[in-house]
């Protein structure tokens, strides 16, 4: 699914933004205190660069302890909706700041994650990412989050409260069950997708979109002692569903929200 240019106010490309004083901000204790019961499992890390030029910001296929090979994939996921590595948005300076990881507390199913990423000279503007397919919150790293943080901007993301796949046969001409489907439809790989499980209907990527929103600002009104001026949606293919029902849903959250192709990027020669 793609949805093209559902909203587009107060516009991220070419955005010329008035000088704002640096925001002291607070230590990881008091960010993830202000979390509260929120969430589960979270980390934060006091990092030296919040872009994709420092090879903690994004971490490794198949990381997380416990879980089937293809549930999570952020290195692989944050290549699918950015252009060709020649295309990329230019990495100019590191952005020291925060960024934090973790689970949606209210998920029973312990699928549900998001990110954040909180630079040291914030702008006072925030912007919170959908995910595209069944993709990890790193999907946007490339597209969104390399652009944003170096202007300052709060970035937040999620997985629509849902993994990627489970492998069920890495070589079979058939079926290996009915809730199999091929990798491709040329591949011998079979897969089991975990959206198709009763427990994650669709209607949860409404909910966690939002639930990162306010995550989100309640996390930026610990760090920086002030509420963001402006938020702002994005996302591409599925989430750029993601924005739209956000922006119907909870126009309070939100100034603005845009949405693209896959393989786009935030800057207005690829921007859809």
């Amino acid at each position: 699914m793609t949805i093209h240019k559902v909203l587009y106010l107060a516009p991220l490309v070419g955005l010329s933004i008035a000088a704002v004083p640096r925001a002291a901000h607070a230590d990881c204790r008091a960010v993830l205190a202000a979390l509260g019961d929120r969430v589960a499992d979270a980390t934060c890390v006091d990092s030296a660069d919040l872009t994709t030029a420092n090879p903690a910001t994004t971490p490794a296929d198949n990381s997380i302890a416990g879980l089937p090979p293809g549930a999570f994939t952020p290195t692989t996921d944050r290549g699918v909706i950015a252009p060709d590595a020649p295309d990329r948005t230019p990495i100019t300076r590191a952005v020291p700041g925060l960024e934090l990881r973790g689970r949606f507390a209210d998920d029973p199913t312990g699928q549900a994650r998001w990110l954040l990423r909180l630079p040291a000279d914030w702008n006072g503007r925030l912007v919170v990412a959908g995910a595209s397919g069944t993709r990890s919150e790193d999907n946007g790293d490339f597209a969104w989050s390399d652009y944003v943080v170096q202007k300052g901007y709060a970035y937040a993301s999620q997985n629509k409260g849902v993994l990627n796949l489970q492998i069920v046969s890495l070589a079979s001409p058939t079926a290996p069950d009915a809730t199999a489907c091929r990798l491709n439809p040329a591949s011998q790989i079979w897969v089991r997708f975990f959206d198709d499980d009763p427990a994650k209907p669709f209607t949860q990527w409404t909910q966690y979109v939002l639930e990162d929103a306010r995550l989100a600002r309640r996390a930026v009104e610990a760090a920086y002692h002030r509420p963001p001026r402006f938020t702002y949606a994005v996302g591409t293919s599925n989430g750029g569903y993601q924005v739209r029902r956000a922006v119907e849903e909870a126009p309070e959250l939100f100034d603005g929200g845009s949405t693209g192709r896959a393989r786009s990027s935030i800057r207005g020669d690829r921007t859809s």
